[in-house]
């Protein structure tokens, strides 16, 4: 793994709907989180903790005090981990609709103290439910809107490329099975799986939990981050 990134021997138990290849990870540097698969943590890890993309254009979390972060889209936690290393008193809101990655992001956050972990997706108005688009080997990828999909897709295959990886799910593909998506590139080439999710807003979200105030807030929801926000 660059960087780094080296696998842990221990094998965590697998989340129903998870990528075969999920397992631990340690970053060299006192970090060891979940992952679901791991060419898209190796992506994540390097978007969040190498390159900081985040973290650009004046954007920082203060080290002092206790901000409030809410994380939409958290996925399995690799944002909210980069905040807490920041700041370890920081309070963290981490929102995440898709079942398999909010599982691994409760246990990714279980040591985090002040974390709380809300499985729902976020939108411009309220619903009793929503569909949400699921892709077991790319989960970062899951969306209410699947044709957003490409651009995540994209630039994962950009970076497995570049690492020389050849398999971004870590399993060597699904061997075609009829999606529209699959190029037998091994890259988020499994099958959307339809799943219900809550669905709710911005304002709801800081109510119920009494937001006072927000320090930061990272959106990340495959193309809706200006109706969510």
């Amino acid at each position: 793994m660059r960087r780094g990134l080296v696998e842990d021997g221990e094998e965590p138990p697998c989340t129903p709907g998870a990528s075969s290849s999920s397992g631990l990870i340690e970053d060299g540097h006192g970090l060891t989180f979940q992952h679901l698969g791991r060419a898209e943590a190796e992506f994540l890890y390097q978007e969040i903790f190498v390159r900081r993309a985040y973290f650009q254009s004046g954007v920082s979390l203060p080290a002092t005090g206790q901000p409030t972060v809410v994380d939409v889209g958290a996925n399995i936690g690799l944002f909210s981990l980069a905040c807490h290393r920041a700041n370890r008193r920081c309070r963290l809101v981490a929102v995440e609709p898709a079942p398999a990655a909010f599982a691994v992001l409760e246990r990714n956050l279980s040591h985090v103290s002040g974390a709380t972990c809300v499985r729902q997706a976020l939108a411009e108005s309220a619903a009793a439910r929503g569909e949400l688009t699921v892709y077991p080997d790319a989960t970062a990828e899951s969306s209410r809107h699947p044709r957003e999909r490409a651009m995540q897709r994209a630039r994962l295959q950009a970076h497995v490329a570049s690492s020389g990886g050849g398999d971004a799910s870590g399993g060597g593909g699904d061997g075609g099975n009829g999606d529209e998506d699959n190029d037998n590139d091994g890259v988020g080439s499994s099958a959307g799986v339809q799943c219900a999710c809550a669905v709710g807003t911005l304002s709801e979200l800081i109510a119920e939990l009494h937001l006072e105030r927000i320090d930061l807030l990272k959106i990340d929801c495959e193309g809706k981050q200006v109706v969510v926000s």
